[in-house]
């Protein structure tokens, strides 16, 4: 669902989402388009996943696409591990010549021209042997340093990379778990590269 977050970052990505997604009355649902190696597949959506994916707190457009993807291609790829099945099911993104994999965000920025700008950037966490999360130190929206439970084998969207050098990720469930708090933060967070690199195994940009 962060390929869906990253494409909502621009007009085109958002009118491509809008081109994919069709209100039917009489059906009583959204028709929504997904991809099967590279072919289009239309889902009728009828009632969202409880406790899905949220858009400030409420089913947005991330909604009926999650849906769509859990009945043709089930659980595992709607909480997948690997990056590169976003693009492939959302916009149909050939793995061959658009998707690129690389092992760290610089890399993957200086590859990409110096700028993750322009594409789809994902990152994957590292698992995790000793429990469901990762704690990272990292910044919120107003600079506060808080450490969050970063989800193990999860994939997030990579926002930004600012001229500081800190990375801007988000959650594609809305929101970060702070750790031993028993509350959280919504929105973008900030890491130091030596954290993310900690964190993350590898990072993927498709364009």
């Amino acid at each position: 669902m962060s390929t869906i977050d990253a494409l909502m970052e621009n007009e085109e990505g958002r009118q491509f989402l809008r081109d994919h997604v069709r209100w039917d009355p009489e059906a009583g649902g959204y028709w929504v388009t997904v991809y099967d190696k590279g072919e289009p597949q239309t889902v009728l959506v009828t009632e969202v996943i409880k406790e899905g994916t949220m858009t400030d707190g409420k089913p947005g457009i991330v909604s009926p696409y999650e849906t769509a993807i859990l009945d043709v291609f089930g659980w595992d790829e709607v909480r997948g591990k690997f990056p590169w099945v976003g693009p492939a099911r959302v916009v149909g993104a050939d793995s061959d010549t658009s998707v690129k994999i690389f092992s760290d965000i610089a890399t993957a920025a200086e590859e990409s021209g110096g700028s993750i700008d322009g594409g789809v950037t994902l990152a994957a966490t590292l698992p995790n042997p000793f429990g469901e999360y990762w704690d990272a130190g990292v910044a919120d929206a107003d600079g506060n340093s808080i450490t969050i439970q970063v989800p193990e084998n999860h994939v997030l969207e990579v926002v930004e990379i600012r001229p500081d050098g800190m990375i801007g990720i988000r959650n594609p469930w809305g929101y970060w778990r702070v750790s031993g708090a028993g509350e959280s933060v919504s929105g973008v967070v900030y890491l130091t590269l030596e954290e993310f690199n900690g964190t993350f195994m590898s990072v993927t940009v498709t364009r």
